[in-house]
């Protein structure tokens, strides 16, 4: 067995080092794809659920005492769906809901939205007009189990009344 001179100790030990580095160069790079992939999941799923949402609630507000029980679903990833009465967001902004949450209480104070995801602090939110929702003016519903929410939606015309369905009613 012939023994390998210094200088092809260090030739082979740099290659093994670059081989190390490329390594890790191409599974950071993989790392980050995943991750962003991950991201881009979650915001189809929160607007397929916006799109749904509002196709249902169009739907319920061209006709006068109709009854939609609906099922929407992609909201594994937030914690709570609430729902603003716009025209009643000043008695909810002076209520517990616009105390716990400092970033919903801006939404509507500016009239930027009235639905929130929220997981911690609200992550997606969008504007819908045509809400009505009875006192206490908001709707918050646990979703962080199974990732949907029941509603039951009743034309009023251009508003829907907004309801939680329980498979119990």
């Amino acid at each position: 067995m012939k023994k390998l001179n210094k200088k092809g100790q260090v030739v082979l030990s740099f290659n093994y080092i670059t081989a190390v580095v490329i390594m890790g160069v191409i599974l950071l790079f993989g790392a980050i794809s995943v991750t962003k992939l991950m991201k881009d999941v979650d915001s189809v799923q929160s607007q397929k659920f916006k799109s749904d949402f509002e196709k249902n609630i169009a739907e319920a507000s061209t006709s006068i005492y109709s009854v939609q029980k609906i099922e929407l679903s992609g909201l594994k990833d937030f914690k709570k769906v609430c729902f603003v009465d716009f025209e009643k967001k000043s008695d909810v902004l002076e209520g517990e809901l616009g105390s716990n949450y400092a970033t919903i209480k801006e939404y509507l104070n500016y009239n930027i939205s009235n639905i929130f995801l929220i997981d911690g602090d609200v992550k997606e939110n969008f504007l819908n007009r045509k809400l009505q929702i009875d006192d206490p003016y908001y709707l918050c519903l646990d979703v962080s189990k199974s990732g949907t929410i029941n509603l039951i939606l009743t034309g009023l015309g251009k508003k829907v009344k907004l309801e939680e369905y329980t498979k119990t009613q």
